[in-house]
């Protein structure tokens, strides 16, 4: 990869956070790179922070953002735009998956999927689209076993926004705190397991958007890039294919692995072409596919 400031900047932003999404448990986030810890807030912050662990939706956007699996909308744009791609990520989500009849790990990828939407979305989506993008996340946690003190914030923030208390402005980092929150309550509650699967549901749906915006705009070189991280890769599948569920032979599960595992060819390039772009988009829409 060249260096040159602009260049770089832009792939170290967007690929320090789509590495977030090897942050699953314990040390294995030491196996890629990883983007550094966000950086605390200023001592007075953090003394004004309530000693709660409900969240303070309107303070959101004076504090410190950390999306977990997919970047958060204004960063995730920012990069794409230093390297002048003007992609609109949120407008190539498409229709989701069903909950209904799902086995269990399968409902915690989509209910990744459906995070990562509002994650893309929540800067500048329509309030309809990102309103019904939150409901479907909330609709997946519930399924998923979200204890009450958390599906009561996701209850706020949603009201709150569809009643104008919120704006899309503030909305953004809102949500990455209450992701943050998100992921802390599947790891106590849910287990190492279902919380690592939403995460790399959230991840893949990057992934899918990113390449296939890519593709489309004909877009290597530098935007490519971007996308070329081989270490998640190899971490989501390793995880995947020693989990319960792949060892139970769950069809759609034991899908997605296959699907995974013929990215290893791409992401063992040294650089990623329009070509490849588009293998990508296709294997990680296979994927979407059995959520």
């Amino acid at each position: 990869m060249h260096r040159s400031s602009a260049s770089w900047a832009a792939r170290t932003a967007l690929a320090s956070l789509l590495l977030l999404g090897t942050a699953c448990g314990g040390d294995t986030a030491g196996e890629g790179a990883s983007a550094p810890a966000p950086a605390d807030p200023p001592a007075a912050e953090a003394e004004a922070a309530p000693a709660t662990d409900s969240i303070d939706f309107h303070a959101a956007k004076s504090r410190g953002k950390t999306a977990m699996f997919v970047p958060a909308p204004s960063e995730f744009q920012a990069a794409l735009s230093s390297s002048n791609v003007d992609i609109d990520l949120a407008a190539l989500i498409g229709p989701g998956g069903t909950l209904e009849g799902r086995s269990k790990p399968v409902v915690a990828l989509e209910t990744g999927r459906r995070i990562a939407n509002v994650l893309l979305s929540a800067k500048g989506g329509s309030k309809d689209a990102v309103t019904g993008y939150m409901k479907a996340a909330r609709e997946g946690l519930a399924a998923l076993g979200a204890p009450d003190d958390l599906m009561a914030d996701v209850d706020k923030v949603i009201t709150d926004y569809a009643g104008g208390t919120i704006s899309n402005a503030e909305l953004a980092p809102a949500m990455d705190l209450l992701n943050q929150r998100v992921q802390t309550s599947l790891d106590n509650g849910a287990g190492d397991e279902i919380s690592t699967l939403v995460r790399a549901g959230g991840w893949v749906q990057g992934v899918h958007l990113l390449s296939k915006g890519l593709a489309a705009a004909g877009q290597a070189g530098d935007g490519a890039a971007l996308l070329h991280q081989p270490s998640v890769l190899t971490h989501f599948t390793e995880f995947i294919k020693a989990s319960a569920a792949a060892k139970a032979q769950d069809p759609d599960v034991l899908a997605v692995i296959t699907e995974l595992e013929a990215l290893d060819e791409v992401a063992g390039k040294a650089t990623l072409n329009v070509a490849d772009l588009n293998t990508v988009a296709t294997h990680t829409g296979n994927i979407l596919a059995r959520f």
